[in-house]
Parts: structure tokens; C-alpha cells; sequence
């Protein structure tokens, strides 16, 4: 690319979210008994989520 010696480039990327971790929110200096909602980011981060 840097040399102009191509006429055509082709490039390609992907992502690996799904090895992503699990999050749970205001965990940051930990919590008290009881339950709490493990929270996926690939659905948290839609804008229109099925699972809210």
C-alpha cells in the first residue's frame, strides 16, 4: 500500500464478542447477600435489548 504497486486492496476484520465477560452493575467494592443480575454485553449494549 505504502509502494503503490496495487491497483486493488482488500481487507476483512471480525470480532470475538462472545468471549466478552458477564458484568454485574455497582459491583465495584462488592456486595451484600442476595441475588444479583449477571448482565450480558452483547445484548446490553443494543439499543432496543429484548432482555431489559
Amino acid at each position: 500500500m505504502k509502494l503503490g504497486l496495487s491497483d486493488i486492496i482488500v481487507t476483512g476484520s471480525s470480532e470475538n464478542m462472545s468471549t466478552a465477560p458477564y458484568y454485574i452493575l455497582n459491583s465495584r467494592y462488592g456486595l451484600h447477600a442476595g441475588n444479583r443480575l449477571l448482565l450480558e454485553p452483547n445484548t446490553e449494549s443494543q439499543p432496543d435489548s429484548a432482555y431489559r
